[in-house]
């Protein structure tokens, strides 16, 4: 069974998924200031 691959992939990609969501964010930030 290959499902300690499937949850280090998903895992990454929640990841860079929270890492993109978290520079937007800052983007917003600064755009305001």
């Amino acid at each position: 069974m290959n499902t300690d691959k499937l949850e280090k992939r998903l895992a990454i990609v929640c990841l860079i998924a929270a890492v993109l969501l978290f520079i937007s964010l800052i983007r917003n930030v600064i755009g305001f200031l």
